[in-house]
């Protein structure tokens, strides 16, 4: 179904362009040319009178002139005309013809020369139209000869002999026709620049360059630019001809480029079009010798190549859109079709169809129409993943502000209960010792008491923890107090309150003088001896040393793994973190999570190593 609609959208202004053709192709009914003839002047210092005697080969209009540049002359001839009849126009298309010579006989018998061609004034000619056309004295008693020499730069020739009115009539369509033309490439032009800059895509200012010099240069090739916008210039017509020939051979090159990748085709395919950016700079230079006519014939070249190399994309885009991939590939199947039917012929000289007097004009006129509706397509794409992907910013946020809240909520109600439930504790703590001192050692009540104490000192721990690392995610941790301390001192009395010191083997050098603050210091160390007094061996030794470097103060509490074996080195100060076996201690999660954001704030950092035998955990912090 996509394919039916692609291949009907384009067979329409296709049927609607060879329709035009086969009309034109009907024409010569109209022409009132009996004979003509053909004669190659190879020196190009021919004149009139050494072309007289020459044998001309007979030819069917239009001929193509092939890659040759050497002048050519026809010879027409008219058959006698009625006296009534309207008077004669003599048409020479294409408007591009460079250097068009005329010859006529006077009553007199004598031959007249009549300058046209690009080359000289449009303000010159003796006729408006967009044509080279000339007013013909015709006999009306013997055969009527012409001779015409033209030098061109363009590939196709083509000379008719038609009533004044049906030149007027041809003049007005081709004027109707190239406004057409002109219009629909300026509204395509201006809906390009208008995309790029809305959307900033350098595809849209591509297209917009290819259809801004679609438009100058289908205006040159028509006429109008002689016509209306240079009409006293001469010389000037054929370079400005051939430089935006060129021009725009490279713009639609670039496009090409630029386009194939978004379609993900290989990058080869589109360094094959940027080949011709090189080629660009020699025709400038080529056009700025004087070598008008060889830059021409090079375009060709390059316009029938890069033709033919459009084929590769066809088959190794990788969008995944099926719609953006049929597009591309009708149209520019159209394209080479186009280009093996009426443009190939031009290389060779001989006959050739009407068509092929203003060739890039449906090329041109399809490229533009398929860029649009790619690029178009190609926008809506974009516009659509933009789309979701802020749809789903908005759901990622509004999910994020409904965890948060949750989250809030949830941290409000454990710091309510770790509040209210420090008081109890509290009151247990004192009921408890206050029982134990009139128990009598060893006895049950003792024990129980013992174990009340032990269970309300680990609850307590647990709650000291939580409230750690709440004030120290709320940022209400207090900043770093450093001042000079004698840290072996700190640590020999903070070993002595330990609760196993005699388990902790403390390798402390004899004076260590730092800059630090010693209790934010010794809080973390304290998590890390903890740490490893309850998940060691009971009765095995903790090892601590404490040593200093050219900036930090280096602590390492080393254990042999316990009941709870070794931690997961990924997941260790994971937040809320604890072993599968280490879940009959109690515990939080919490105090290696907070040691490492503690040291991390302080410039500092924790590590977790193993060896065979030991876990150890090695506490950095600037002194």
């Amino acid at each position: 179904m996509l394919r039916t609609f692609l291949l009907r959208a384009l067979l329409l202004p296709l049927t609607l362009w060879m329709g035009l053709t086969a009309f034109a192709e009907a024409a010569p009914t109209r022409d009132q040319i009996s004979e003509r003839g053909l004669l190659a002047d190879p020196s190009g210092s021919w004149t009139l009178a050494d072309v007289q005697g020459q044998r001309f080969t007979p030819y069917r209009s239009p001929y193509s002139q092939g890659s040759q540049r050497h002048p050519w002359w026809l010879k027409l001839t008219v058959p006698p005309q009625p006296a009534a009849d309207t008077p004669l126009v003599l048409l020479l298309q294409p408007t591009a013809l460079r250097d068009v010579q005329v010859f006529t006989q006077d009553a007199t018998g004598g031959w007249r020369r009549h300058l046209l061609g690009s080359r000289h004034p449009f303000s010159a000619r003796t006729r408006t139209d967009l044509t080279h056309s000339l007013d013909l004295d015709v006999s009306h008693e013997r055969p009527t000869v012409i001779y015409v020499r033209v030098e061109t730069h363009t590939a196709t020739i083509h000379a008719e002999v038609v009533t004044t009115e049906v030149a007027r009539s041809l003049d007005t369509q081709l004027h109707l026709v190239t406004g057409a033309y002109v219009g629909l490439a300026l509204v395509l032009a201006l809906l390009s620049i208008v995309m790029w800059v809305s959307t900033r895509d350098i595809l849209w200012a591509a297209a917009a360059t290819f259809d801004i010099s679609t438009i100058v240069h289908s205006a040159t090739t028509v006429g109008l630019t002689a016509k209306y916008l240079l009409p006293e210039a001469a010389e000037t017509l054929p370079w400005f001809f051939t430089l935006t020939a060129a021009t725009h051979a490279t713009a639609a090159c670039v496009m090409f480029a630029l386009l194939v990748r978004a379609l993900d085709a290989p990058r080869w395919t589109s360094a094959g079009y940027l080949l011709v950016v090189p080629l660009y700079l020699l025709f400038l230079w080529q056009i700025a010798q004087g070598e008008l006519g060889k830059v021409l014939i090079e375009v060709n070249q390059l316009g029938l190549f890069m033709t033919l190399w459009g084929a590769l994309p066809l088959v190794t885009i990788r969008t995944p859109d099926r719609l953006l991939a049929w597009t591309y590939r009708v149209f520019t199947g159209a394209l080479i079709l186009y280009l093996l039917l009426w443009f190939l012929p031009l290389v060779q000289p001989g006959p050739t169809s009407f068509v092929s007097l203003y060739p890039t004009l449906p090329t041109n006129l399809v490229t533009m129409v398929m860029v649009t509706l790619v690029l178009a397509r190609r926008t809506m794409l974009v516009v659509r993943e933009q789309q979701r992907l802020r749809q789903e910013a908005r759901d990622a946020q509004e999910a994020y502000r409904r965890e948060r809240a949750q989250h809030e909520e949830t941290e409000g109600l454990l710091s309510m209960i770790v509040h209210e439930t420090k008081n109890p504790l509290a009151s247990i703590r004192v009921a408890s010792e206050l029982l134990g001192a009139s128990a009598r050692s060893g006895t049950h009540d003792d024990r129980r008491l013992a174990a009340i104490s032990e269970a309300v000192e680990g609850i307590d721990h647990v709650l000291n923890r939580w409230m750690d690392v709440d004030r120290l995610e709320r940022g209400a941790a207090g900043e770093e107090q450093r001042e000079h301390v004698e840290l072996v001192a700190e640590l020999r009395q903070w070993l002595a309150r330990l609760p196993e010191p005699a388990r902790v083997d403390a390798r402390l050098p004899d004076a260590l003088p730092v800059c630090i603050d010693s209790p934010l210091f010794l809080m973390m160390l304290g998590n890390l001896v903890d740490n490893a007094l309850k998940y060691s061996p009971p009765g095995s030794t903790i090892t601590l040393t404490v040593r200093r470097d050219e900036r930090c103060v280096l602590a390492d509490v080393r254990n042999e793994p316990g009941r709870a074996g070794r931690p997961d080195p990924k997941l260790v100060f994971q937040k809320y973190y604890r072993a599968t076996a280490a879940q009959h201690r109690s515990g939080t999660g919490l105090g290696l999570y907070w040691v490492r954001k503690v040291a991390t704030q302080v410039g500092g950092r924790v590590t977790h190593d193993d060896d065979p035998d030991h876990i150890v955990f090695r506490l950095e912090i600037p002194a």
